[in-house]
């Protein structure tokens, strides 16, 4: 563990006493109660998965009275210290917490890996749109990430998952493979 400022090394000491982290499943569980700003202990929610999705999907606890994004608390908890840059969810699934899938990365990096939708297919996955050129319809699937891009079609958004899937796991290898 590197140098650490005095507030920082009381954050931690703060976090590995209300929660501990499992780097296999990427589940943080509160183990110590919590303490609101007006000073009350909460203990009800401890032994319970610590943290809830917002709008964006990420999941997010209260930490220190401020809302934390839960991978930068993981983090925390495994390196002993706040991270430096972005974290990255490296699959592209922004609730996926496990260390396996999270990076410490500047932020060009990180936009770089980040799946966007296009269009107005609001309720596909990242990385599928829907096309109907000539009223023949097809799903699109897309994904660049570190300079390595895939795209193929299908008729039917299961197949697209499936492969959509198949380009996550093939680019997250490429990503973690040294070259």
């Amino acid at each position: 563990m590197g140098y650490m400022s005095m507030n920082e090394l009381n954050e931690y000491e703060l976090a590995k006493r209300t929660f501990s982290y499992c780097p296999e499943t990427g589940i943080i569980t509160r183990i110590g109660p919590t303490m609101r700003k007006n000073g009350r202990i909460t203990p009800q929610s401890v032994g319970k998965p610590a943290g809830s999705p917002n709008s964006e999907g990420y999941l997010q606890t209260k930490f220190c009275g401020k809302l934390i994004k839960s991978h930068r608390l993981a983090w925390l908890l495994k390196t002993g210290k706040w991270p430096e840059k972005k974290i990255d969810h490296i699959n592209g699934i922004v609730s996926d917490n496990r260390w396996c899938n999270l990076r410490d990365v500047s932020q060009s990096v990180n936009m770089e890996n980040q799946h966007k939708k296009v269009g107005r297919s609001s309720h596909l996955p990242i990385g599928i749109t829907e096309q109907c050129p000539n009223g023949r319809r097809y799903f699109a699937v897309k994904m660049k990430r570190n300079g390595i891009s895939r795209h193929s079609t299908r008729k039917n958004l299961e197949s697209a998952i499936a492969l959509l899937e198949q380009f996550r796991r093939e680019l997250s290898c490429a990503v973690s493979t040294p070259t």
